[in-house]
C-alpha cells in the first residue's frame, strides 16, 4: 500500500531507490520482490531509461481504480458519502488537478498499448524496443523528458509526445519549440546517429497548422490504440 501510495504522487514515475527510500523499505531482495510482485499482480509496470541500465527504471502507478481512489475519494470519502457537496466532481471537472490526473491516466492507456502504437506507425515487423527519456538540464540546455522512446533495429527512433485534451489539439508556436528542443537535446546528449522522428499521441488528433507541420512527423489518436 505504501508503494501504490507513493508512485499516485508522481506522475513522473519513479526509481526502486526513490521508492525504498520513500517508503522506508529496506534496498534488498525482498524489497524488489515487492515491486515485481505489485508489477506482476497489474497494479503497477515499469520503464527503461534510454541508455540506462535496467537497475534505473522506473515504476509507475497504472491500476486505473487505484490512481482515481487516490487522487479523488481517499480525502474526500466522508464528504462524498455524506453528499456534503453534490457539485464536488462537477466543479472539479475543470480544475488543473483533473486535467493533470487524465493526463496521467492518458499516458499510462499509451503505455499499455505500446504493441497497437507500433502497428499504427507501420514498425510491428521491426524489432524494437521502449524505453522514456529524461534530462534535467545544464548551464547550456533546459531540462527535457520524452514520455516515450521506441527505439527500432532498422536505425529510426520515435520520440513520441503524449499530449491530453478535450477535443482537437491546437498547435502554438511555444508547442513547436518545445518539440524542436526536446529532438535537439536528446540528439546531443545521447550521441545517437540514428534517425530521429517526432510521433504526436493525442485523444482527437492535431490541427495540421503550420506549426504542427514544423515539427511533428507522425500522429496517432485514441482510435489507433483499440
Amino acid at each position: 500500500m505504501r508503494v501504490v501510495k507513493i508512485l499516485s504522487e508522481n506522475r513522473y514515475g519513479q526509481t526502486q531507490l526513490e521508492i525504498f527510500d520513500k517508503a522506508a523499505l529496506p534496498t534488498g531482495g525482498h524489497s524488489s520482490d515487492i515491486l515485481e510482485e505489485i508489477e506482476e499482480s497489474g497494479f503497477i509496470m515499469s520503464l527503461s531509461k534510454y541508455g540506462k541500465n535496467i537497475k534505473e527504471r522506473c515504476w509507475r502507478l497504472t491500476d486505473e481504480y487505484s490512481y482515481f481512489y487516490l487522487t479523488w475519494i481517499e480525502n474526500m470519502r466522508s464528504s462524498i458519502l455524506r453528499q456534503s457537496d453534490p457539485d464536488y466532481w462537477i466543479k472539479n471537472q475543470s480544475s488543473q488537478k483533473w486535467l493533470t490526473w487524465a493526463g496521467y491516466a492518458f499516458k499510462n492507456i499509451c503505455l499499455k498499448h505500446v504493441t497497437k502504437i507500433k502497428e499504427a506507425l507501420g514498425i510491428a515487423g521491426v524489432c524494437s524496443y521502449e524505453t522514456q527519456w529524461s534530462f534535467h538540464g545544464d548551464k547550456d540546455n533546459e531540462g527535457a523528458q520524452i514520455d516515450l522512446v521506441i527505439d527500432r533495429a532498422d536505425n529510426c527512433i520515435n520520440l513520441c509526445e503524449i499530449k491530453f485534451s478535450n477535443d482537437v489539439y491546437v498547435f502554438s508556436k511555444k508547442d513547436q519549440e518545445s518539440l524542436e528542443r526536446k529532438l535537439r537535446v536528446f540528439q546531443q546528449k545521447t550521441a545517437t546517429r540514428k534517425t530521429l522522428f517526432i510521433t504526436l499521441i493525442t485523444l482527437y488528433g492535431a490541427e495540421r497548422n503550420s506549426y504542427y507541420l514544423s515539427a511533428v512527423q507522425k500522429q496517432l489518436t485514441l482510435d489507433d490504440l483499440f
